[in-house]
């Protein structure tokens, strides 16, 4: 009786793990049936793109590809093609790069694709497009997404377009030659003074070039707010940073930890909230 029993056991324990997994099937049968499907990414016109409601998000930039001979074989190995790269692998299983075929030193983003407006640039959109030089950004645009141009080393110079409305956080981080942002004198949202990119009001320091010459950087009396990152991965140049007292909001880490390989000092008010942070995260500076 008592093995009857057992078995009976297991097999309603069997029963409820079937319904169990006919439940869960069921649930996702209903969502694919609401229409939740991954958006279509199309391939034009040197991009990756996919369509939204009001115009086009752009993905990824795959580049133009220029002409080049690439080999069938080199040593009798067979050359491989990956996407723009080729490259052969050797008998020890070394990978050995033949030809890059980007040629994308001067990139030009259009206004439509597909005949829909091009309206937001994707985060990492641009990731690591080394030989980038500039981009020119269409007056479509009114959103460019944090990290959007992440370590574009030859990147110099941008324009922000009149009619962008949101920026993410560090769009140019790491981008190790950019020396200047510009935003169109029009733009309602966004200011450059001096080459830094600031919100209309210059009240809030967005981002500081990584490449910008100066030594020394004195941040205007209206600032209230230093933005995460805003002095970027490696600023080049600077060495000090002049901090008003009307900056009373920082982030909660060293914004200054990396920017400078022999380190940055910040000239403070004493008594002021830019002095606390300075002590807070050990970061010299110099009392004023």
């Amino acid at each position: 009786m008592k093995k009857l029993a057992i078995a009976v056991l297991l097999i309603l324990a069997c029963l409820c793990c079937a319904c169990a997994v006919q439940t869960s099937m069921e649930g996702r049968a209903s969502k694919a049936e609401l229409g939740e499907e991954r958006p279509v990414e199309i391939e034009a016109a040197g991009f990756r793109y996919i369509e939204e409601d009001d115009g086009i998000r752009i993905m990824d930039y795959i580049g133009r590809i220029a002409e080049v001979d690439i080999p069938e074989e080199v040593d009798g190995l067979p050359v491989k093609v990956m996407g723009n790269d080729a490259f052969y692998e050797d008998a020890e299983g070394n990978i050995h790069m033949l030809e890059n075929t980007w040629e994308d030193a001067h990139v030009t983003i259009p206004a439509e694709l597909g005949g829909l407006s091009v309206r937001v640039i994707d985060e990492d959109a641009f990731y690591q497009k080394t030989n980038m030089v500039s981009v020119e950004l269409p007056e479509s645009l009114w959103k460019i997404e944090s990290g959007a141009f992440y370590r574009c080393d030859a990147l110099e110079t941008v324009k922000i377009p009149k009619n962008v409305e949101e920026i993410g956080e560090s769009p140019f981080y790491r981008c190790s030659s950019l020396t200047e942002i510009i935003v169109d004198v029009d733009n309602p949202y966004y200011a450059a003074v001096d080459g830094v990119l600031y919100d209309k009001n210059i009240e809030l320091l967005l981002e500081y070039p990584e490449a910008k010459k100066d030594s020394s950087y004195a941040i205007p009396d209206t600032v209230k707010e230093i933005a995460g990152d805003a002095f970027g991965y490696h600023c080049y140049y600077l060495r000090d940073v002049h901090i008003p007292v009307s900056v009373e909001k920082f982030p909660d880490y060293d914004i200054f930890h990396a920017a400078a390989s022999d380190g940055i000092t910040v000239y403070v008010e004493a008594g002021s909230a830019a002095e606390a942070y300075a002590k807070k995260f050990e970061i010299d500076y110099i009392s004023k």
